[in-house]
């Protein structure tokens, strides 16, 4: 039970030493002594090793119900985060799902200094980056920008494992550290370190899922336990981005064919025309379809370039409102209507007007002078963009205060191009009669002049004048 030991190169040690291993069904409790233990000694320490069982199995019962306590934490989070994107209704609600990640991950204690999530892209070292910020109200998740991924070794990295489904774990510190911030910063907004920030590691923990991958940064490396729980968060972020995917290609999908039911009725509209004065019924269907869509232009405008007489036809609706009336205004006009006209010439798709100030004023004055009723010059309104979209005879034109985004462009030129097959169609159409009734004119003057020139006395000038009349 108690081998002897030696020290003879430990001078200060005596020269025996007594080595006592008391045990209890989980280890041991150990005892050195210079001097042997006397049998009661012996006794005495078996006892407490055996006290000191049960203080260790309480220990683990302790330790095992703290796990399963972290753990119960752990599901219970994770089904959070589950549950809210299983509930998600429209890709709207991304930022709020994926923000209860960010929360609950602080809420078990890990709190890296920048965390997200990078999603990738049709082009080839291009990620979409999502940003989670913290504040004392919330957590939310923005997107920040699309990177490029090739122009730093780390970068270039994490999109790699990303491809390769690997996990990513770097260590940046001094200049790498600052190189690896002064490339993000060139593409996209990221917090300013200190010098003494930059002093110090970074850690970087990269876990790839389906669409991506799910990060985070920390100045202190995190343990075993920290990295499995970001792991198993992987696959809730995983989830939830899946759903965010299929949110938008549904969405995307019901409103591809809202558009096309609105170019449908827009097709129909125009086609159904019989004279060209109906063009001010057609820019108030527009200005309908467009309202229906989501957009809000205050004006629609279809405009009709007239080269001969060196004018633009105007047909529009203001404010929801129809215009019966068409107005026209000389090309020569130069604050917008030349410059459409030249852009017309050029056989360009879209042109953007965006006027303000003297040239707004000037321009208000100029269609007042050429219609019935009239634009009010007010403070409030400062500016005016005009999106044009071109067809083979004119153009498509929106009005707003405000500038809008591409999508809204993108649409005004699909109805630009619709309108211009069932315009063309109409102009066919109406140049087929107009040939049409020549025809018949052609017809009716032969039929006359032959029955004239078979006359052969004066009295049958009554049967003449009989087929004129028919």
């Amino acid at each position: 039970v108690s081998p002897l030991l030696s020290y003879p190169e430990k001078k200060e040690f005596n020269s025996e030493e007594s080595f006592y291993i008391f045990f209890f069904p989980e280890g041991s409790l150990n005892v050195i002594s210079r001097n042997k233990l006397s049998d009661d000694e012996c006794s005495l320490m078996v006892r407490f090793a055996r006290v000191f069982g049960l203080i260790y199995r309480r220990f683990l019962d302790l330790k095992q119900a703290e796990a399963q306590t972290r753990e119960a934490k752990i599901e219970a989070a994770l089904e959070k985060v589950r549950g809210r994107a299983m509930a998600m209704h429209n890709s709207n609600d991304l930022s709020s799902t994926s923000s209860i990640v960010f929360s609950e991950l602080r809420k078990l204690g890990i709190q890296p200094i920048r965390s997200g999530v990078g999603l990738l892209t049709k082009d080839f070292h291009k990620v979409l980056l999502y940003a989670a910020t913290a504040s004392l109200e919330s957590d939310a998740l923005a997107l920040v920008g699309q990177i490029d991924m090739s122009g730093n070794p780390c970068l270039k990295m994490q999109y790699e494992s990303c491809l390769k489904k690997e996990n990513y774990f770097p260590m940046l510190s001094g200049e790498e550290l600052k190189s690896y911030y002064k490339e993000l910063a060139v593409q996209i907004s990221v917090p300013t370190l200190t010098e003494e920030q930059f002093r110090h590691e970074h850690y970087g923990y990269y876990f790839p899922f389906s669409e991506g991958y799910f990060y985070a940064w920390s100045e202190k490396s995190f343990s075993e336990n920290e990295i499995n729980i970001l792991n198993r968060f992987k696959v809730i972020v995983d989830l939830t981005f899946r759903r965010y995917l299929d949110l938008q290609k549904a969405e995307s999908q019901a409103r591809e064919s809202q558009i096309e039911l609105a170019l449908e009725r827009v097709r129909a509209r125009t086609m159904a025309m019989q004279k060209s004065d109906e063009l001010g019924e057609t820019a108030y269907l527009l200005f309908q379809q467009f309202s229906d869509l989501g957009e809000s232009p205050e004006q629609i405008t279809i405009g009709i370039i007239n080269e001969s007489e060196k004018v633009l036809e105007l047909s529009m609706t203001m404010h929801g409102n129809r215009m019966n009336e068409v107005i026209k205004v000389s090309i020569d006009e130069p604050i917008v209507v030349n410059k459409i006209y030249v852009a017309w010439k050029e056989q360009k798709n879209i042109l953007i007007l965006d006027i303000s100030g003297k040239d707004l004023i000037d321009y208000n004055n100029f269609r007042n002078s050429v219609r019935t009723d009239s634009v009010k010059n007010t403070n409030k309104e400062n500016r005016r963009v005009i999106n044009n979209a071109f067809f083979s005879k004119g153009i498509i034109s929106i009005s707003t205060p405000e500038p809008r985004p591409n999508e809204t462009i993108r649409l005004l030129e699909r109805f630009a191009g619709v309108f211009d097959l069932t315009y063309t169609r109409f102009l066919d159409l109406k140049n087929a009669e107009a040939q049409a009734r020549e025809a018949r004119i052609e017809t009716a003057l032969e039929r006359v002049r032959s029955r004239t020139m078979a006359m052969y006395k004066s009295d049958e000038l009554a049967e003449t004048a009989a087929i004129l009349f028919k």
